[in-house]
């Protein structure tokens, strides 16, 4: 055999071999998913912002599956303050959301269903809405005042007076859904330490 045979032929034997590896893989992982080597696919969702040590202390207990302490840390990481800017309110919706979907894993180990799931993840949202709503609001307030300021002129008694109703309207509706969301995330906390019997009509995550 010449050389350049010989280095065809070895050419041809990786392809082979890398051929053979990912048609083997491809073959293997499904095998390995049915086999729960994939239940904590939703740890790919990384943690961000100042909370992200709970959520890696939460993960280190399903990595190690220790479920009952990673859902008590659960329970301690749902964060319902209200944040001062755009990018914290932002980051507190991303992390809120994190928490969650290791509440999923913990509930699945279990063997239950979280029915009210999307009336949670639903208000958690409605909660970084308003609270985007209440920061706009305080910001037109602040840059009318400072432009009539700079035109020596006051904002009207009036014009104030709507625009504190309208915050103060706002604040109602951030205490409305920290009391909804208090009750529905004890009703979900519930349901994952006394799982119910699965129905075929239950949901499925997302």
């Amino acid at each position: 055999m010449g050389f350049f045979d010989t280095i065809i032929a070895l050419a041809l034997a990786v392809v082979g071999s890398f051929a053979f590896c990912f048609l083997g893989w491809t073959l293997v992982l499904p095998l390995l998913s049915s086999f729960g080597f994939s239940k904590h696919k939703r740890l790919r969702t990384k943690p961000r912002g100042k909370h992200r040590k709970r959520v890696s202390k939460i993960d280190k207990y399903l990595e190690n599956e220790r479920y009952d302490l990673a859902l008590k840390e659960i329970e301690k990481a749902i964060v319902l303050t209200t944040a001062r800017n755009e990018q914290a309110i932002s980051e507190l919706r991303d992390h809120n959301q994190t928490v969650l979907s290791r509440a999923i894993i913990v509930s699945e180990h279990f063997g239950g269903r979280i029915h009210n799931l999307p009336d949670v993840e639903r208000l958690l949202l409605e909660r970084a809405e308003i609270q985007l709503m209440h920061l706009k609001t305080k910001e037109s307030l602040t840059n009318i005042s400072k432009k009539r300021g700079k035109a020596g002129k006051k904002l009207p008694e009036w014009s104030t007076s709507e625009f504190k109703k309208k915050l103060s309207a706002i604040e109602q509706k951030l205490e409305q859904n920290k009391s909804e969301l208090e009750s529905a995330l004890k009703q979900l906390f519930a349901a994952i330490r006394n799982p119910s019997k699965p129905q075929g009509s239950d949901i499925t995550y997302h």
